[in-house]
C-alpha cells in the first residue's frame, strides 16, 4: 500500500493479472473491418501501380530507340561507312547496322509507316521523325536532324 492509501503494482492494471477479460485480443468484426479497409486501400492503389508500370515501359522503349539511333550514328562516324536504323514491318521492333534487333515493350509501337534512318560518315543523316505510341495513348516523337544527324525528343 502506498502513502496515499492505494496499493501499487501492475496487478491492478491487468499486466500481471490472472483475470481474463473481453478487452484482450480482437473480435471477429474488428478483424473483418481491418481486412475490408486494407482491401479498399489496395483497390484504390492498384490502378496507379498499373499506370506507373505502363509509363515505365514506354520510357524504357523510348530510351532504347534513342540509344540505338545514337549507336548507329556513332558507328557511321567511327567506321566511315553508312549505318542504318530501321523499324520492322510490324512496327514493334527495330534493327541497326550493328546487327542487333530489338523488340519494344508489348504495349508500345512505332507510328505509321515502317521507316529507316541512314547515318553517314560526316555525321549527317537522311533525317526524319520516329513516333512511338503507347497502349494508353501516350505519344512521343524522336527527331533526327538531316544536317547533323543529332537526335532529339519532341513530346
Amino acid at each position: 500500500m502506498s502513502a496515499i492509501g492505494k496499493t501499487g503494482g501492475y496487478a491492478e492494471h491487468g499486466l500481471f493479472s490472472d483475470k481474463r477479460s473481453a478487452e484482450h485480443g480482437f473480435t471477429l468484426i474488428e478483424a473483418l473491418v481491418v481486412v475490408a479497409v486494407a482491401s479498399l486501400v489496395a483497390g484504390l492503389l492498384f490502378p496507379r501501380v498499373e499506370q506507373s508500370l505502363a509509363l515505365w515501359r514506354f520510357r524504357a522503349s523510348l530510351a532504347a530507340v534513342q540509344t540505338a539511333l545514337e549507336d548507329a550514328r556513332a558507328l557511321a562516324l567511327r567506321t566511315g561507312a553508312p549505318a542504318r536504323f530501321a523499324t520492322d514491318a510490324s512496327r514493334t521492333g527495330f534493327s541497326s547496322s550493328s546487327g542487333s534487333s530489338t523488340e519494344l515493350s508489348p504495349s508500345v509501337r512505332f507510328g505509321e509507316p515502317a521507316t529507316h534512318v541512314d547515318f553517314f560518315s560526316d555525321g549527317s543523316s537522311t533525317g526524319g521523325n520516329l513516333m512511338l505510341t503507347g497502349a494508353d495513348g501516350r505519344r512521343a516523337t524522336i527527331h533526327v536532324s538531316p544536317d547533323t544527324g543529332l537526335i532529339g525528343l519532341m513530346q
